[in-house]
This record gives C-alpha cells, structure tokens and sequence, in this order.
C-alpha cells in the first residue's frame, strides 16, 4: 500500500513539475526541534493517501495546565494519534520553547 501510495504522489508531482522525491515516505525534514513524517494513511472515505506529520524533538518535563470555566466546563481537544489509529480526547498543547520564553520567540523584532 506504502508503495502505491508514494507512486501515486510521484506522479501527481511529475505532472506539475516537482521533484518526484517530494513523494516518498518517511522522515522529510529534521532539526532539534521537531522531525516531519510524511505517511501513507488510510482516511475515513476508505482511500490512501500521504499524510505528513510533525513530532516534537524536545525532551524532558512537562506541564499541563487544564482550562476549568466558571461553570465548572473544562477545555480539552480531540486530536488523531498515528500510534492509536484513533482519535482521544486531550488537554490543549503548546509547544516549547527551548532557552526562550515562548512569547518572546514569536515576537518580530520589525
């Protein structure tokens, strides 16, 4: 199925003028940060497909800060996991900011 998938997107590719490698499957980007995946899935429709997604590189503790609203409602998120196949409900994300505070990362200094 992998193989027909990444076929299938080399020749998509070829008829718009891209590389074909930009098809293959597996690790795509990689930094310290984060490693980008592109994979062959199967979606709800029942068709394959590539699906590229992003893992976070960074290591250690972690903290979670669970959003509770006056009535007493909490906050969470639905979000597909590869690993499980299958979506599960989660406390929203952030991503970390290695030796700088997040908000001063993504603030432009123009």
């Amino acid at each position: 199925m992998q193989e027909d998938v990444a076929d299938r997107s080399a020749a998509r590719l070829r008829e718009n003028g891209r590389p074909e490698e930009y098809g293959d499957m597996g690790v795509i980007y990689e930094d310290a940060f984060v490693i980008a995946l592109r994979d062959t899935v199967e979606f709800r429709d029942g068709s394959t497909g590539p699906y590229i997604r992003v893992i976070g590189q960074a290591a250690g503790a972690g903290a979670v800060i669970l959003p509770v609203f006056g009535d007493g409602r909490i906050l969470l998120t639905r979000q597909f996991r590869h690993n499980i196949r299958d979506r599960q409900w989660e406390t929203p994300a952030a991503s970390p900011c290695p030796r700088t505070p997040c908000w001063r990362a993504s603030t432009s200094s123009a």
